[in-house]
C-alpha cells in the first residue's frame, strides 16, 4: 500500500465528504491506500498552521512510518498498521533512513542524531560546525547541506566543508555513494559531487509561464537513477542524461507536483494537484505511479 499526507480526505467517491463534520477541508491528514481506495489512517489533524508544516515522510524498513510534522513524529516501536504515531520530544529539521538499523536526522540544536535499529542517540557528540538543513547518508558516508551553498561531509577527521562554487541555498540532497552525490538548490539548480569536485549540471526546464526559477522540491533515487521535481517539472536522471517525465504550466488553472517517493526506478509515486479535473471528480489531489515507461493513477 501507499501512504500520503493530504490536505483533504479523498475517498475516491463523487461527493468525498470528510469523515466527521469537524474535519474541515484544508486540514492535514495521513491517508492510506491498500489498492482498494483511500482511507484516513491517523484520526486527526496533523497541522494547524495555514502555511503548512509537514516537510518529509519516510519509513524504516519493517513497518515504522516517520513524519516531519511541526518537528518530528515517528512510530518507533509499532508497525504502521498497529498503533498511533508517537511525538518525539525534540524538533527535527530533516531525516534520512538508510536501512532498518540506520537512520540520521538533523536536530534544531544543529546536532546529528542517529537511529541504530532500537534507539536514537547523538552522532557525533559535537554540534555541526555550521548550520545545516538537509541530510543524506549511506553506510559509508554522511552529507549535510544548508544556506549559501553549504555542503559538509563527515569523515574520519571530522566535518569537511566543501567548496561548491555557489552561494545558492541547498534545499535537497540525494546520493548513491561517497563519490556520487546530488544537491538541489532554491533556484532550481542541480549540482553533482564526483568525489573530487562539485559541478553545476544543467537540466531541461520545460514548465512555461514561470516568472522565476523554481526550487528543487524533492529528490528520490535507486540504483543510480535519480528522480527530482520542482512544482511544475518532474525529471529523471538515468546515470547519463536527464529526461523530463512531466511538465505543468505555471499559472491558472492550478496544477502542480506535490510529492515524490519510490520503491524502484520502475515503481515511483508522484503526488499531484490538478484543478483542471471536472468538479465531479471531487478533489484535485491524487497519486500517480510511474512504471518506468508511463504513469498510472493510483
Amino acid at each position: 500500500g501507499v501512504f500520503a499526507l493530504v490536505e483533504e480526505i479523498n475517498t475516491g467517491g463523487v461527493t468525498c465528504p470528510p469523515p466527521t463534520p469537524e474535519d474541515a477541508p484544508g486540514q492535514h491528514y495521513l491517508a492510506f491506500n491498500d489498492g482498494t481506495g483511500w482511507d484516513m489512517y491517523f484520526g486527526g489533524n496533523l497541522c494547524d498552521s495555514p502555511m503548512g508544516c509537514w516537510r518529509r515522510m519516510t519509513g524504516i524498513p519493517g513497518g515504522t512510518l516517520c513524519l516531519l510534522v511541526q518537528g518530528f513524529m515517528c512510530s518507533p516501536t509499532t508497525t504502521v498498521t498497529e498503533g498511533p504515531l508517537t511525538l518525539v520530544p525534540f524538533e527535527v529539521k530533516d531525516l534520512f533512513v538508510v536501512d532498518a538499523t540506520l537512520a540520521f536526522s538533523i536536530l534544531d540544536t544543529n546536532m546529528i542524531a542517529f537511529f541504530d535499529g532500537a534507539v536514537w542517540g547523538p552522532y557525533p557528540p559535537d554540534p555541526l560546525p555550521l548550520e545545516a538543513d538537509v541530510i543524506w547518508a549511506d553506510r559509508e558516508s554522511l552529507f549535510v547541506a544548508g544556506s549559501n551553498g553549504l555542503v559538509m561531509s563527515h569523515e574520519d577527521t571530522g566535518w569537511r566543508i566543501h567548496d561548491t562554487g555557489t552561494l545558492d541555498d541547498m534545499v535537497e540532497l540525494w546520493g548513491f555513494g561517497p563519490d556520487d552525490v546530488w544537491a538541489g538548490t532554491f533556484t532550481g539548480r542541480m549540482l553533482h559531487w564526483n568525489g573530487d569536485e562539485w559541478s553545476d549540471v544543467p537540466w531541461p526546464r520545460f514548465a512555461p509561464g514561470c516568472a522565476d526559477p523554481e526550487r528543487i522540491e524533492e529528490m528520490w533515487g535507486s540504483g543510480g537513477t535519480l528522480f527530482f521535481h520542482t512544482r511544475h517539472d518532474l525529471v529523471e536522471w538515468d546515470g547519463a542524461m536527464f529526461r523530463n517525465l512531466m511538465t505543468y504550466p505555471c499559472g491558472a488553472p492550478y496544477r502542480e507536483i506535490t510529492g515524490l517517493w519510490g520503491n524502484a526506478p520502475d515503481e515511483v509515486f508522484i503526488g499531484v494537484r490538478d484543478e483542471t479535473l471536472p468538479a465531479d471528480e471531487c478533489d484535485p489531489l491524487f497519486v500517480l505511479c510511474w512504471d518506468g515507461s508511463e504513469f498510472h493513477r493510483f
